[in-house]
């Protein structure tokens, strides 16, 4: 197939991020002109400031080809993203630097975070994000661009910077991470 395909993803990173940002402007202003002109329910926030409208939404549920976007932006591309661009990175750094355990421990950690999130994604449409944000800027733009640079940066750091963390301490970092997961998973079972 094509083995080098992380590594290509980590050298072209700025790319995609540029790729990414300018898709979510666009998109976003896509959701803008979506609300004012062809709203799915005419009670989205049309009375507001027109910059209002771009940063926090019009619509609250809009849809496209029966797809629900903010599902689309959050789930599907922001956590989704986010998951496979760390593996990426994690197996890129292993392709680059050898075998090391903190881009592996990095790696595993954050998507054992990212599978409660899979699982649990049903509850996800009662939240707040889901309920009462609107889809615009800060939560679409979040989605598909922020959650894509910044989450992802400490795996992508670990590719180009070797981790001064022993081999028996990132085993260490990563029973204390399981540990804080699972606190993590039993607060959340609670609630």
């Amino acid at each position: 197939l094509y083995p080098d395909i992380p590594v290509d993803i980590y050298d072209n990173f700025t790319d995609i991020i540029s790729t990414l940002n300018l898709f979510s402007l666009l998109f976003c202003l896509f959701l803008l002109i979506k609300g004012r002109l062809f709203p799915e329910v005419k009670e989205g926030a049309i009375n507001k400031p027109l910059t209002y409208q771009f940063y926090a939404g019009i619509e609250l549920h809009p849809r496209l080809f029966g797809v629900d976007i903010k599902q689309w932006t959050n789930c599907r591309v922001g956590m989704l993203g986010w998951a496979l661009l760390v593996l990426n990175f994690s197996i890129a750094s292993i392709q680059l630097n050898f075998y090391h355990y903190a881009p592996l421990a990095n790696s595993v950690l954050i998507n054992l975070y990212l599978l409660k999130f899979f699982y649990w994604e049903t509850g996800y449409f009662n939240t707040l994000d889901i309920t009462l944000d609107r889809a615009g800027y800060y939560l679409c733009w979040g989605c598909l661009t922020w959650v894509q640079v910044f989450y992802t940066f400490s795996s992508y750091y670990l590719v180009a910077n070797l981790s001064k963390v022993s081999d028996s301490g990132a085993c260490a970092i990563f029973a204390f991470g399981l540990v804080s997961l699972i606190l993590n998973y039993t607060a959340d079972y609670q609630k």
